[in-house]
């Protein structure tokens, strides 16, 4: 799928999971989540290379505030 697809599929897990709130006893738990993308061939050329800019653009999504998507440039 496109860069642009991939990003709007993460939108849409993002929302998903935000949705989910757990209650365990008088706790209420939300989690959410950020997404690292990486494309073939742009950001590598083998599984290797594409999971480390993948993790490498998830971080970069942790560091600029969590719960958001970012894509490998």
């Amino acid at each position: 799928m496109s860069r642009e697809n991939a990003f709007e599929r993460a939108a849409i897990w993002r929302e998903g999971i935000k949705a989910i709130v757990f209650q365990i006893g008088d706790q209420v738990i939300n989690v959410t989540i950020s997404i690292g993308i990486a494309a073939f061939p742009e950001n590598g050329g083998s599984v290797d290379e594409l999971i480390k800019a993948a993790d490498h653009a998830m971080y970069l999504a942790k560091d600029q505030g969590r719960d958001r998507t970012v894509i490998e440039k």
